[in-house]
């Protein structure tokens, strides 16, 4: 008896598993409080597409617009989007996910400006089974580069970190 109730316990998992399996895409926007000397604000709306392995683990790749207030410019960065909803199942959950990229200065041509990573934990609220709303406060690393230019010396380019702290809320579906 006890053998058969665990291969029905561990079939009804594995039907449940795979309900959960498939196509996932996220779309939120945010705002990041840029920190350190270059204190560069900005607001941002991205888009990530891919595969949900499990009710844990998702992977896919995304996109998306920032927009700096000071200097006013563009970013547009891509990136590998990795997420996984610690406790499948419930209407309210924590969350913790990694976004690794590169991004470019969209804001008068096309120039690669650097690294995007953007590590987060929140909060996943089920809004039907496959829906949900997010909430996630991360740590944004954006690389990039400050043109200095000394009037006897002329113009020079400088490495800079746009580094700050991003407030997110989105829509999973």
């Amino acid at each position: 008896m006890k053998k058969k109730l665990m291969l029905a316990l561990l079939a009804s998992s594995l039907g449940l598993a795979h309900a959960q399996k498939g196509y996932k895409g996220f779309v939120e926007g945010g705002f990041t409080a840029g920190l350190g000397n270059w204190n560069l604000h900005r607001l941002e709306v991205l888009t990530s597409h891919g595969y949900e392995f499990s009710p844990y683990f998702f992977a896919g790749a995304g996109t998306g617009l920032q927009y700096y207030t000071l200097p006013e410019s563009f970013l547009l960065p891509l990136y590998a989007d990795f997420r996984s909803t610690l406790l499948p199942g419930r209407k309210v959950s924590p969350t913790i996910g990694l976004k690794l990229g590169y991004s470019f200065n969209v804001s008068d041509g096309v120039t690669p400006m650097g690294l995007f990573a953007s590590p987060a934990v929140g909060v996943r609220c089920a809004v039907r089974s496959r829906n949900a709303v997010r909430f996630e406060l991360g740590y944004a690393v954006q690389q990039g580069e400050a043109f200095i230019s000394v009037p006897w010396a002329g113009l020079f380019v400088k490495p800079i970190n746009m580094n700050g702290l991003a407030i997110r809320f989105g829509y999973e579906f």
